[in-house]
């Protein structure tokens, strides 16, 4: 009963409690797609010290269920732990656990993993000082694989990264142009906190080409959308940012704010 009063709720963690209501309803199959929901919330939040347990129960929950190897969770479980370890600053084991939801994708032909673990492999090979020219190839593959996906989160996502990656080269009217293709998907699907992400990039671009009033503007939107997903590190970005850019014009008594 309080499973089923509580899927007409709407707001975040919502998923993770009807997870776990069912679970202690004995209903453990029913509840795999709630707590995986709530999982991610808690990835996306950055929320890593809640993230970690809540993913071993999950995956004891499938061991227990005698779930099917060939089971698309399977790649969820490892795509999740490659995240945690990104989230927590080990890029090699991020790296790592990407491989393995990859080699397993193409054995089962997952094409939503496939194309999550190539993203993931390029983001922590970067981020992990392998070769750069290697992480942007499994950067773009990635979204070639989401291309093949009906889904304009996944799409968004690859797209979103390809252009942090570019960021971080330099390269700063190519990285424009994937924020802005990632905005757009992100806008299709109506992700609250994809276009955030889509607009804090857009802001890092007009930041760096010191077009101070379209940067504040980005942010002001990503701002906006981060509220209405209650992303707090997302928040917490924007506002710092918005404050090395008032230091860079000289405006200290506004960096303070």
């Amino acid at each position: 009963t309080c499973a089923i009063m509580l899927k007409k709720q709407v707001r975040r963690g919502i998923n993770e409690r009807i997870g776990h209501h069912l679970l202690l309803a004995g209903q453990g199959k029913q509840a795999l797609i709630p707590l995986l929901q709530g999982i991610w919330e808690r990835e996306e939040a950055g929320e890593y010290q809640v993230l970690g347990p809540m993913l071993k129960a999950w995956e004891r929950e499938l061991h227990r269920l005698n779930l099917s190897f060939g089971h698309p969770y399977w790649g969820e479980v490892w795509i999740l732990k490659s995240r945690f370890a990104r989230g927590t600053g080990d890029y090699q084991t991020s790296f790592q656990m990407a491989s393995y939801a990859h080699r397993d994708a193409k054995k089962q032909k997952w094409l939503r993993i496939s194309s999550q673990s190539l993203t993931l492999m390029g983001d922590a090979a970067f981020r992990g000082g392998m070769d750069e020219e290697d992480s942007l190839n499994w950067l773009l593959e990635g979204e070639q694989e989401a291309e093949k996906v009906a889904d304009p989160n996944l799409l968004g996502g690859a797209r979103w990264t390809v252009g942090d990656f570019l960021c971080y080269q330099g390269k700063w009217s190519q990285a424009a142009h994937y924020f802005q293709k990632a905005l757009d998907d992100y806008t299709e699907a109506r992700n609250q906190l994809g276009m955030g992400n889509a607009h804090y990039g857009l802001a890092r671009v007009a930041r760096q080409a010191e077009l101070f009033e379209d940067a504040r503007q980005h942010l002001d939107i990503a701002l906006v959308h981060c509220e209405m997903s209650s992303s707090q590190r997302g928040i917490a970005d924007i506002l710092s940012t918005k404050g090395d850019i008032y230091r860079m014009e000289g405006n200290l008594d506004l960096a303070e704010d």
